[in-house]
């Protein structure tokens, strides 16, 4: 192959190399992962973070969703800012994380560059990243998957709402990855899911 961008075609019926690029990312939307179990409490929690400028601190993009396969797999970038606090959530597909760069907290588990943690589908989890934010790759058994706020409880989305209070000014002048100057910044999934 003289030019290993170019895929060649392959008889009917087979599966073909196919190359996704940075600035076909696509913004993660309501379709692709819809919120379930959005209760008064859950839509307050969120809305309250979006005022506080919590989306300002992310960017997610779907960087690979294999809609052509039996594996509907599909592959996250997420670049989450100096202290980002994600709600505790969980997704109806499996996952497994792994850390680009800076660090993720999860419990008392420091995950750096080169580590990963699996989720199992429905389980309820959480993580910080430190003061130097993290860039995070999201593996998953799906290409649509549901993400659940459910026993995320008030005073989590106040702690959310005061670090994005706290940090926005930072996030705004954060230098970002050389993967998002290739595809953009923001992420608007949240701010639509609240209005």
């Amino acid at each position: 192959m003289e030019n290993p961008s170019e895929v060649q075609p392959t008889p009917s019926g087979r599966r073909a190399l196919r190359i996704f690029r940075a600035r076909d990312a696509r913004n993660i939307d309501s379709e692709m992962m819809p919120v379930t179990g959005m209760t008064p409490t859950v839509a307050e929690g969120l809305g309250r973070t979006v005022q506080a400028g919590v989306p300002e601190g992310t960017v997610i993009r779907e960087v690979f969703s294999d809609t052509e396969a039996d594996s509907r797999m599909s592959i996250l970038y997420v670049w989450l800012k100096s202290n980002f606090q994600l709600p505790i959530h969980s997704h109806d597909a499996d996952c497994a994380y792994y850390v680009i760069s800076g660090q993720a907290h999860l419990g008392t588990e420091v995950l750096e560059a080169g580590d990963c943690f699996f989720v199992p589908a429905g389980t309820r989890y959480s993580y910080r990243v430190g003061d130097a934010g993290a860039e995070v790759l999201e593996v998953r058994t799906a290409n649509k998957f549901s993400i659940d706020f459910t026993g995320c409880g008030p005073r989590m989305f106040e702690r959310i709402a005061d670090v994005a209070t706290r940090e926005l000014e930072h996030w705004r002048k954060q230098e970002p990855p050389a993967a998002v100057k290739r595809f953009g910044s923001g992420s608007e999934w949240l701010t639509h899911q609240t209005q």
